[in-house]
């Protein structure tokens, strides 16, 4: 990683350190999430981890009301890494958004 994106990256993690043990402990079954009605979009590549890629094999089989897109590259940390792959997704996705509601 570029030393001014690692810079970046080291200065983000202070605010989501709390969050680790959410993410790392989480029991929420996935009938849970699948009954989630809210527009949600899953960002993944396809060379990532194999437990993020598993973890997204059962959403996309769970939740096919959710929009999912597969990257090509940039593994587990392709939103930092790939940023000019996954911004333009996510932008994407938004602005698809019926906000009329």
């Amino acid at each position: 990683m570029p030393a001014k994106r690692r810079s970046t990256y080291l200065e983000s993690m202070p605010p989501v350190f709390h969050e680790w043990d959410a993410a790392m402990n989480e029991t929420t079954k996935i009938d849970t999430w699948a009954s989630l009605k809210a527009k949600t979009l899953v960002v993944y590549a396809a060379d990532t981890k194999r437990p993020i890629r598993e973890i997204a094999e059962l959403f996309v089989d769970a939740c096919p009301h959710w929009s999912f897109k597969e990257v090509a590259g940039g593994g587990h940390m392709a939103p930092l890494f790939q940023p000019e792959l996954v911004n333009p997704i996510v932008t994407e996705f938004l602005n698809s958004i019926d906000t009329s509601l």
